[in-house]
């Protein structure tokens, strides 16, 4: 049993610490992004969860074309779906 407590703590903590050196993803903007610089659009489509897991898509694809903001344009989940499309300006 404690051999079993040692390696869920140590996987835990190991998770955790690498976590805490992952770049920061995209800021998401309320509202104008005057004075921005705007970069590009992303999209998804498809994504399961939360509105909280559709965003955060979103920013993973700002980030990895540069942006350091999004401004959210369209969030939602079209018919009866139970999915996530939307989209989101990204700026500099």
């Amino acid at each position: 049993m404690k051999k079993i407590t040692a390696t869920v703590i140590l996987a835990l903590s190991s998770v955790f610490a690498s976590a805490a050196f992952a770049a920061p993803l995209p800021q998401v903007l309320n509202g104008s992004a005057v004075g921005e610089e705007q970069i590009g659009v992303v999209s998804i489509r498809g994504v399961s969860g939360s509105t909280d897991d559709a965003i955060n898509r979103l920013q993973v694809k700002a980030e990895k074309i540069g942006g350091s903001k999004i401004n959210i344009t369209g969030l939602g989940t079209p018919g009866d779906s139970s999915l996530w499309s939307g989209t989101a300006q990204v700026y500099r």
